[in-house]
């Protein structure tokens, strides 16, 4: 009996899949157009090239999507059930070029031939979509463009990537969290929280996160944007008096570092930081740039807003983010106004002098910056996970607000992506990335999802050189190897 062999024309091709039985391959896309012709020989059962004349053919096409050029082509059309997920029914066009074929022929008995071979491959067809039909679901075949399911053999490679890093950067540890639609695949300390004490770090140690505070402030002030508090394109001078920019600088180019207020951290002593401090600097320097022509990150801007936030909520910035996130949404290690230090499973910082890890006094250099809105809050990675689930499901703020937030401000044309409110925007192989990084005395990390994947990866570290975006690219590309 002939094998019957599946091959693609040259159209765009898009994902499919297949079914397979012995000797037979039936594909279905619902752009791409296919063609089934017969072989006597089994071992060209799944090979591209054919040694038949392209006239004698079985083309099936979705009528959803099939080409004009299909249509011109002579055709048996008959309803057949779809065998998607969708349940649905969809029309399935059968066609052959039958007079192309009978020009090839020189006998009857070759003309014969031919109809009889039409038909068996004819009758082939309607019998797999009908087994399909009833309920028996064929093998689908690896998406190549797809993620790589988490088995156990990315383990010891993700845990290679990581003890390198740990050697390569003289880490004291970190703490690693990869998650999928929310749930956690992967979670895992390496290193320790405390050398001295031998203290190992885990998925349940606690870091300051520094700069990826501003996520959670940025979603204060959208929260109390909801609640009709405020209004993001309101002049900052409205919530913060005393300001000499106050009604040139709105809420909005705080938000997205477009407002020209110049960084605190150029003009003081890290060691003598305070918030009336950081605010009298802030008050008393001038504009570096025209607010809303350009961008320039600025630590400031998240200090204005801290204090936007306690003036329309009428509470402590803490208390605000406490009961407005952190609570609501089980992130129980998650707090404002204390040092890792202080907590259960709270890390010591540490910084690298000459290639050796070396414990900072980030109690004494934290103790000041307790309630500091641009990078006061301390967390775990599993958290930080349920933070981006909370956040990107809509769970927090409502998909209109995110997708503002979500919005670059496209004001740096050497970055092509940009920075929205409070996330940074960015592209990692071809997948797009909801991002931010964070440092501060003895503590690096980074928080980064990517929305369209369902995918998290969160990185924290004791130690403040840790080089988290080069980590995190060579494990994404464990799970997406062939993308871009």
């Amino acid at each position: 009996m002939p094998a019957f062999v599946l091959h693609r024309s040259r159209l765009t091709p898009l994902q499919s899949r297949a079914w397979r039985w012995p000797n037979r391959r039936l594909r279905r896309c619902s752009r791409e157009m296919f063609f089934v012709r017969a072989s006597s020989d089994p071992s060209v059962a799944h090979s591209k090239k054919s040694p038949f004349p392209s006239a004698r053919r079985v083309i099936i096409a979705s009528t959803r999507q099939i080409s004009a050029r299909a249509m011109q082509r002579p055709a048996v059309r008959f309803g057949l059930p779809s065998i998607g997920r969708c349940g649905a029914r969809q029309e399935c066009e059968t066609a052959m070029a039958w007079r192309g074929a009978v020009a090839h022929s020189t006998t009857p008995v070759q003309c014969i031939g031919h109809f009889i071979m039409w038909l068996t491959m004819s009758c082939l067809i309607c019998l797999a979509v009908t087994v399909g039909a009833q309920g028996t679901r064929p093998a689908v075949a690896a998406e190549p463009s797809g993620p790589k399911p988490f088995d156990s053999s990315l383990r010891p490679q993700i845990d290679a990537l990581a003890h390198e890093a740990m050697k390569a950067q003289h880490l004291a540890g970190f703490s690693l969290a990869i998650a999928r639609n929310g749930t956690i695949i992967y979670a895992q300390g390496y290193g320790y929280r405390n050398v001295a004490e031998r203290k190992p770090a885990t998925a349940h140690t606690v870091y300051n996160v520094g700069s990826i505070t501003k996520q959670f402030t940025a979603t204060a002030v959208m929260l109390l944007q909801e609640d009709g508090k405020l209004r993001v394109d309101d002049p900052v001078g409205d919530y913060v008096p005393g300001l000499p920019c106050g009604r040139l600088v709105t809420l909005r180019q705080l938000l997205n570092h477009t407002s020209g207020v110049a960084d605190y951290l150029t003009i003081l002593n890290n060691s003598t930081l305070t918030m009336p401090k950081a605010l009298a600097a802030i008050r008393g320097s001038r504009l570096t740039f025209k607010p809303g022509s350009m961008y320039r990150y600025s630590n400031s801007n998240y200090i204005l807003l801290g204090v936007v936030v306690q003036k329309a909520s009428a509470m402590p910035f803490d208390d605000f983010v406490r009961q407005r996130i952190f609570r609501p949404f089980g992130l129980t290690a998650t707090s404002v106004g204390t040092t890792p230090l202080d907590m259960r499973d709270g890390a010591t910082g540490y910084t690298v002098v000459k290639g050796r890890a070396k414990p900072v006094n980030t109690k004494d250099d934290s103790a000041a910056e307790l309630d500091f809105p641009d990078g006061a809050v301390n967390t775990t990675v599993l958290d930080l996970v349920k933070w981006d689930t909370a956040l990107d499901g809509g769970h927090i703020v409502k998909p209109e607000t995110l997708s503002m937030m979500f919005t670059p401000s496209h004001h740096r044309a050497d970055w092509p992506y940009g920075y929205g409110f409070g996330f940074g925007l960015d592209r990692v192989n071809g997948h797009r990335e909801i991002v931010h990084e964070g440092e501060w005395t003895g503590f690096a990390g980074e928080n980064a999802t990517f929305p369209d994947d369902g995918f998290d990866i969160v990185m924290l570290s004791n130690t403040d050189t840790f080089q988290e975006d080069v980590l995190k690219r060579r494990i994404f590309r464990l799970f997406y190897p062939n993308q871009r």
